[in-house]
């Protein structure tokens, strides 16, 4: 962020607009520590997986409900 706003930047002089356009910088630049992928991207693939992983906890416990019948 340093970059584009140096220490002791006045922000007040800047608009949401500006942080917009500098966020979106940060964000599609390939970084090497994430394989060279954009934090965008690396966000969008954990999110799916997490949404993976979450869909098949969810069958597998409604599965699990399906064995029990509730009769007792």
């Amino acid at each position: 962020i340093r970059e584009f706003f140096p220490k002791k930047f006045d922000f007040s002089t800047i608009n949401q607009n500006h942080v917009d356009i500098v966020e979106d910088i940060l964000n599609n630049r390939p970084r090497k520590c994430l394989g060279y992928k954009t934090p965008l991207e690396a966000f969008n693939e954990e999110q799916a997986n997490v949404a993976l992983s979450l869909t098949i906890r969810h069958a597998a416990l409604l599965a699990n409900n399906s064995h029990c019948s509730g009769v007792m």
